[in-house]
């Protein structure tokens, strides 16, 4: 009858060694549980072709030196405690790498998605914070440091659309008489502005060389972007004037709601200004006008 059980305590010490065991003769079917301790086990002696295909690991697993996964995939540095994820040397504690729109994703079990990294599907050198959940990128860091926010910024915890700062423009616009001068001709044209939300502040160097006095109200248009049409109204200011007018009574230029258009108003009264009460003639007649208004 062959042996099917031999107890341990009827094995002498080292009386069984590997070359009395012929290869592939002992399965982990054939070995008990917890009967192998680590001290039992030479070092090196368990190569990975002795490691079954996806084992499992029902305990907790300690490793003490570095652990590699399919080359850089993952890269745990033991040496400086640091985590590689697509690289098999970090430089960081966490550092991650890959191609053109390499990203960290962060996403929680109530649906919000968001990705930290480079700018989707690209390698321009742009950092985003992108809300994958609705496909926008929300904050922008360009090559040259600058930062670009999608939908503004809100001080404090306000979060009111009205009390958003959304826009920061600067620029140049070309001022012209849409009314009471007929066929100006100008040798000066000039103006420029800066947008800082819903408020614009604009500054014009007109030279007007010729051209006619009508009975029209005078306006100066072009301005760059359109009055509110809200009430109350934005004024400019006559910064200089020279040979323009020969008018004696204090005088504004009022924007017109729903245009890029000022008009030429007395203060005294509120009444319209028209091309034939400011001068007869020009030559090289200048006029410089400053001001807010709000869009």
């Amino acid at each position: 009858m062959p042996i099917s059980r031999i107890k341990t305590d009827g094995i002498q010490d080292d009386a069984i060694t590997s070359a009395k065991i012929g290869d592939t003769n002992v399965a982990t079917a054939d070995i008990a549980n917890s009967s192998v301790t680590t001290a039992k086990i030479a070092d090196d002696a368990v190569t990975g072709a002795k490691i079954e295909n996806n084992p499992t690991i029902a305990g907790n697993a300690t490793v003490a030196g570095d652990l590699t996964v399919d080359t850089s995939t993952l890269k745990v540095d033991s040496s400086n405690n640091r985590v590689g994820v697509g690289t098999a040397s970090p430089t960081s504690d966490l550092h991650v790498s890959g191609g053109a729109g390499a990203h960290v994703a962060i996403q929680s079990s109530a649906g919000s998605h968001w990705r930290l990294g480079d700018a989707v599907g690209s390698s321009n050198g742009i950092f985003v914070v992108r809300d994958h959940t609705n496909s926008a990128n929300r904050i922008q860091i360009l090559a040259d440091g600058k930062t670009q926010i999608a939908q503004g910024v809100t001080f404090g915890s306000d979060t009111a659309a009205a009390n958003t700062l959304d826009d920061y423009d600067e620029g140049t616009w070309t001022p012209t008489f849409s009314s009471g001068i007929s066929s100006p001709v100008y040798s000066i044209q000039t103006g420029r502005y800066t947008k800082v939300g819903r408020a614009v502040y604009v500054e014009s160097d007109i030279r007007v060389t010729g051209g006619s006095v009508t009975s029209a109200h005078v306006y100066m248009g072009g301005l760059p972007f359109t009055v509110s049409s809200a009430a109350p109204y934005s004024k400019l200011d006559m910064i200089y004037q020279g040979g323009f007018h020969n008018i004696s009574y204090p005088s504004v230029w009022l924007c017109i709601a729903g245009t890029t258009t000022a008009a030429f108003y007395r203060n005294t009264d509120g009444g319209a200004i028209l091309g034939n009460q400011i001068t007869s003639s020009f030559t090289n007649a200048t006029i410089r006008i400053g001001g807010w208004y709000i869009t």
